[in-house]
């Protein structure tokens, strides 16, 4: 009988939810855009959920974009960081930036409960870092 409560409670253990990692949520970065990130597959991505841009035009494009075919599509909703895996203590992963509409790679850090640095590098050391804040519901 013990061994019986014993393996129902492995079982139990063993289908609990994870924890979401400390990168997941929504995000103000220095520029008041609000960027979301979530679970993407096996990876963790971000989308540009609003900026001051896109509430005075929610119309938008990613015009600056490289490939013509993706300049009409919105910047709400756009997906601006991809491939997010955990390396050591950081999120590495590529960060797209529809201002100048190149893709860099780039690592998102915790730096305490309520803050991320995110490190963009065209080619180290030509790198820029911002600290992006958690937005509270």
């Amino acid at each position: 009988m013990l061994v019986a409560i014993v393996m129902a409670a492995v079982a139990a253990a063993g289908s609990a939810p994870a924890k979401a990692p400390a990168i997941v949520g929504l995000w103000r970065t220095p520029d008041d855009a609000t960027v979301r990130i979530d679970q993407c597959g096996a990876a963790y991505c971000g989308w540009l959920v609003t900026s001051d841009d896109i509430a005075a035009s929610p119309d938008l494009r990613d015009e600056n974009n490289p490939a013509p075919g993706l300049r009409s599509r919105p910047l709400k909703d756009l997906k601006i960081l991809s491939d997010l895996a955990l390396k050591g203590s950081s999120w590495a992963g590529t960060i797209y930036d529809p201002d100048d509409g190149k893709t860099y790679g780039g690592t998102l850090a915790p730096s305490g409960a309520d803050s991320l640095r995110l490190r963009g590098c065209a080619i180290p050391p030509f790198c820029r870092t911002e600290v992006w804040r958690r937005v509270r519901p």
